[in-house]
């Protein structure tokens, strides 16, 4: 019904609301209208009822937010925290209030829209669920919630000890406020956003596909689709052969269309398509194009839509493949693209890659001698990629020494 009744449902909901006797009986009816907004491809649609639910329930968020209300939100959030660590948040009693628990849902349920096309909304909503928990107590959301601080703080303000520690307690959380509908969303956030950023991607990626039968068996596809796409990411960063990757990830393949993961499927096929490129010793196709995906003929779409996630997504595989093929000039036309459009990558491992790729194309001997301000973006990424080495060597600190090397 969410995916091919849309008339039928809205018709149902209007009934049901209208025998509602409080607003906590609506508020399951209106998360049913969310969950088709994001099966139909439309997250600004289920964020707007979103919004208009958490006013209701005394928990307010600004639709559009400003860095004023992230800042803000900051300091709420460490002032709810206080000096507790981890360990003592995990021992907070159980959440009991209604509204406040229906709110926490209402925010976990939107928190994909969020990410994919408001990146300030998502850090508000991960901030206002920590200030909720951490005040009102824990429970099944509350554990999904330290895991996305713990993605937040790794990937959004490079404290990835920290964020490393959240990440644990949500699982820690989990364990004493059980929740099926919650472990794969959780596994998804820990193997793509949060473990990554101290532990090998391969293991990462692993990870995902292990957890990704037990997502689909407890209902949750949305985010079983969001694993194989960042298996499949993780899988090219950290160099798996080509031939294993297309291999094992074929029947993923089948499985996104015949489910229909709108929100994953152009993400998937993108990586799948610049993986087929490089693996195909017939053709030098330095362009993401190809029988999965095209890129030029997508691309004015994406734009007209400002559906920027997948330009995101399509312009750094179409970098890397056109990088390890040798045209250079569509290499760093794309990189540019991707890092236009970095906000929609955050705390993905993607973003490291798109400033090592792009800063070596900058020192690359074929343009002459940098500029001043290729200079200064060297410099940026190589602070970037020296901050990251410290938490990750394993990943990062043979990439510092490259750049470096290349700068001297």
């Amino acid at each position: 019904m969410l995916c091919e009744r849309g008339d039928e449902l809205d018709a149902l909901v209007e009934r049901v609301l209208a025998h509602a006797r409080e607003y906590l009986d609506k508020v399951p009816v209106h998360k049913s209208r969310i969950q088709a907004r994001i099966a139909w491809r439309d997250p600004e649609g289920a964020l707007d009822i979103a919004i208009e639910v958490l006013e209701n329930l005394g928990t307010p968020v600004p639709r559009r937010p400003k860095k004023r209300h992230v800042l803000l939100g900051l300091l709420r959030t460490r002032r709810a925290i206080g000096r507790r660590k981890p360990a003592d948040l995990a021992r907070l009693p159980a959440m009991t209030d209604r509204s406040m628990l229906a709110a926490m849902d209402v925010m976990r349920s939107n928190a994909s829209s969020a990410y994919f096309t408001d990146a300030d909304l998502f850090v508000l909503l991960i901030l206002k669920q920590v200030q909720l928990a951490a005040t009102h107590g824990n429970s099944s959301f509350a554990a999904n919630a330290y895991e996305l601080y713990g993605m937040m703080l790794c990937g959004g303000f490079w404290d990835c000890d920290t964020g490393y520690g959240f990440g644990r307690l949500g699982f820690e959380v989990l364990e004493r406020h059980p929740a099926a509908n919650l472990a794969g969303k959780m596994a998804m956030i820990w193997g793509t956003f949060v473990a990554p950023w101290k532990d090998p991607a391969r293991a990462c990626a692993e990870g995902l596909l292990e957890r990704w039968r037990g997502a689909v068996d407890g209902g949750d596809l949305e985010y079983a689709a969001y694993m194989v796409l960042q298996s499949l990411n993780l899988a090219i960063l950290s160099g798996m052969p080509l031939g294993e990757v297309l291999g094992r990830f074929h029947d993923y393949s089948g499985w996104l269309h015949d489910t229909s993961q709108l929100m994953s499927i152009d993400l998937f096929d993108s990586w799948m398509q610049c993986a087929a490129n490089l693996a195909d010793p017939e053709r030098v196709i330095p362009a993401l194009r190809g029988e999965r995906f095209d890129l030029e003929a997508r691309l004015p779409g994406y734009v007209e839509a400002d559906d920027r996630m997948p330009i995101a997504y399509a312009s750094v595989a179409e970098g890397l493949l056109a990088y390890f093929l040798g045209d250079r000039r569509r290499a760093l036309a794309s990189l540019e693209r991707a890092i236009a459009h970095e906000d929609r990558l955050f705390s993905s491992l993607l973003i490291p890659a798109i400033h090592f790729y792009h800063a070596l194309l900058l020192l690359s001997p074929e343009r002459g001698r940098p500029d001043r301000r290729a200079r200064r973006r060297v410099a940026r990424s190589i602070r970037r990629m020296r901050r990251w080495a410290r938490f990750n060597p394993g990943t990062f600190a043979h990439k510092l020494a490259l750049l470096e090397a290349e700068r001297a």
